[in-house]
């Protein structure tokens, strides 16, 4: 059960221009959830993030998709001497108002209630993909309900947003003709439907599948906790990806904080002594048996269960998550000239990114932020590593030393700080913060934060893999969000003979001379594998490798961390093994290596053929990358007189028979039509 110290205010719902509206009395709040990936999270545009809505029926965030809550609310947080202490942002209710602030030492912002002030969503593929599950999360309702006219709808409010898209308030948009305006255009593809011309400008940040954007500031009156409007924009960008690895389990968010002042702001004015950050209520299903935990050396931030059975979670059959944040870019500030910080996805030399400062939480010894003036201190302490009613760091009660990051020990051995052995289990609400730093009048700072999802056999299991999936998330971030390089699918044909197959994937020079000479971001080509499965759609945990043809150098086995999916755990995996056998683009076939026997005739028989490539970049936590499977499905036959081999009389070509070891291989020779078996 939450107190929020908040009053209670009368909703209203209705629906306007097409979005579901939440309404309180002469305000008129916008909300829209992500909903491409394993999250579904729900934003306002008065700032809250992974916000619940009573009213809307909506729950701030839950992972995995249509199971329990997860986070019960969330957002953007700032404090600063001005010079008065002042705490801002929103908190548990609307703390922010939507709109921008209309210039510099102004004080005036837009309407609120204007239409025009409102959250924009756009979907990279709204017109071509299959929109029904988004339906569903966007209208609250199951996915069976969903009707023509619902996805008709939800396509035509993309188009809007994607049309509306507000690039001259500061929305991230992808200016394809240089000129600084944004153009979009459509044009009709080869099945006459509508969609974005790619040729043209459109919305959205680091090629993202889904990006939502809108604008808040602070005039709207006194925060909660009696500070005073200081003339403070923030426009978010919130985004997500659509895909079933690591970023499937992320939402990413930046805050631009634009500091304009009022009208009685000094030219020279500045906030001194600033902190950003970010605070998170994490319930995952039932709220009260949560525990917290730390990684200053990541900058993450979690909340994972104290049992492996949750009263919510358990409906649902599954383990409860973990859930964490993490501030992957922090504000800059100036450096040396060896220095460059990350700002705007670019480089800026001569600045540095602080990193996080603190991580901190509430729980059975450090009291929630309460309402009203005394709630300043305590945000303040909460930003700054503090607890929330004490003006000294808390003691780590393994080294008997203040820390700022609290809980850093490790859950599973239970070595060093853990939350849960001299404190109770209940609610945790997160605070991680990054600072100090100074804005002057007319300047920019951005923070951007990932929120990361993580569920493995056990909730011991969930925190480990959530550590890793940070790491990866980190790392996808300061590469620019540019994924792993793609090696190209190979082009193989078969050929069937008498009890055996013949594959060979020399013939396409094009595809062979790609993948061979591939090299991209410190990966190379190193070789082939060959695999056979049990059918065309077996896991890929069924497939049983059949040989390894590498070149001669020293790669042989090439390990990195992965998931066990014995354990559910991290741990170093042997990826790839080399045997140095040299390179060879085709093979026979003749034994069944799943069922011990030999290949018969009449019998389906499936392979799959990839390429590896990799790197020698000990800090890469991607060690090696292996291309799209191309699946072969081949039967077996008596040789039909027509058939044409391809290859000539006399060729050698390698067979991979019974023992599967290179040296026991035998070789072929294609004798007029005949095989004739030799050492």
């Amino acid at each position: 059960m939450k107190t929020i110290y908040f009053s209670i205010l009368l909703f209203f719902v209705f629906i306007r221009d097409g979005f579901a509206q939440v309404s309180v009395p002469n305000s008129g709040i916008f909300w829209a959830p992500i909903t491409v990936n394993n999250i579904t999270g729900w934003y306002s545009s008065d700032g809250r993030q992974e916000a619940t809505n009573t009213t809307l029926k909506v729950l701030g965030a839950v992972f995995p998709r249509n199971t329990s809550r997860t986070i019960f609310s969330s957002s953007f947080m700032y404090s600063a001497n001005a010079p008065q202490p002042i705490v801002n942002g929103a908190y548990y209710t609307n703390t922010l108002q939507q709109g921008a602030i209309l210039g510099l030492q102004t004080g005036l912002a837009e309407d609120k209630l204007n239409s025009g002030n409102r959250i924009w969503r756009i979907r990279k593929d709204f017109m071509t993909s299959d929109l029904r599950r988004d339906a569903a999360d966007t209208y609250r309702i199951s996915e069976k309900a969903v009707s023509i006219s619902d996805v008709q709808r939800l396509r035509s409010e993309y188009k809007k947003d994607w049309l509306e898209w507000p690039a001259a308030k500061g929305a991230p948009f992808y200016d394809v003709n240089k000129n600084g305006i944004y153009d979009p255009k459509f044009t009709v593809n080869e099945f006459n439907v509508e969609v974005p011309d790619t040729t043209s400008d459109s919305p959205g940040v680091a090629n993202a599948d889904q990006v939502i954007w809108y604008v808040c500031n602070d005039l709207g009156g006194k925060s909660p906790w009696g500070t005073t409007p200081v003339g403070m924009e923030m426009q978010i960008t919130i985004w997500a990806f659509n895909t079933s690895d690591v970023l499937g389990n992320s939402i990413f968010r930046r805050c631009r904080f634009i500091y304009k002042g009022l009208s009685t702001t000094p030219v020279m004015d500045s906030l001194k002594n600033m902190y950003a950050g970010i605070w998170s209520d994490i319930e995952l299903g039932q709220s009260n048996d949560n525990l917290a935990g730390s990684d200053s050396i990541l900058g993450l931030g979690y909340v994972y269960n104290s049992k492996n059975l949750d009263a919510e979670y358990s409906k649902f059959n599954i383990v409860p998550p973990a859930i964490g944040y993490d501030i992957l870019q922090g504000p800059i500030i100036k450096g040396t000239n060896n220095d460059s910080a990350f700002f705007n996805f670019s480089f800026k030399k001569g600045w540095k990114n602080i990193p996080v400062s603190s991580i901190t939480y509430t729980g059975q010894f450090n009291q929630p932020i309460s309402s009203g003036s005394q709630g300043v201190s305590q945000l303040t302490n909460a930003l700054r590593g503090l607890p929330t009613r004490d003006i000294s760091y808390r003691i780590d009660p393994t080294t008997q030393q203040p820390s700022k990051y609290w809980a850093t020990g490790d859950p599973f051995s239970k070595f060093g700080w853990v939350d849960g052995v001299n404190e109770n289990t209940g609610s945790r609400t997160l605070f991680i913060s990054t600072g100090p730093f100074t804005m002057v009048l007319g300047d920019t700072q951005e923070v951007v934060t990932a929120m990361i999802a993580a569920q493995s056999q056990d909730r011991l299991a969930s925190v480990n893999v959530l550590k890793y999936y940070d790491k990866i998330t980190q790392d996808f971030f300061n590469g620019g969000f540019i994924p792993s390089p793609v090696l190209p699918k190979t082009k193989a044909t078969v050929s069937e003979f008498d009890r055996s197959v013949l594959i060979e994937w020399e013939k396409d020079t094009a595809t062979l001379n790609q993948t061979e000479r591939f090299t991209s971001r410190g990966f190379v080509f190193e070789g082939y594998n060959l695999y056979q499965l049990p059918s065309e759609s077996s896991l890929r945990s069924e497939w049983k490798k059949l040989a390894t043809f590498d070149l001669k150098n020293e790669v042989l086995q090439i390990v990195q961390e992965d998931i066990n999916p014995l354990t559910g755990r991290v741990e170093l995996q042997l990826k790839q093994e080399g045997t140095n056998s040299g390179i060879n683009r085709y093979v026979i076939l003749s034994y069944d290596s799943l069922r011990n026997r030999p290949l018969i005739n009449g019998q389906e028989y499936h392979y799959a053929l990839t390429s590896y490539a990799f790197t020698n970049n000990s800090n890469s936590l991607v060690r090696t990358i292996e291309s799209e499977p191309q699946i072969l499905t081949v039967i077996p036959h008596q040789s039909n007189p027509e058939t044409v081999v391809p290859y000539a009389i006399k060729d050698s070509l390698i067979d991979v028979g019974e023992n599967l070891v290179w040296d026991f291989r035998c070789k072929f020779n294609l004798d007029d039509g005949e095989e004739s078996s030799g050492q």
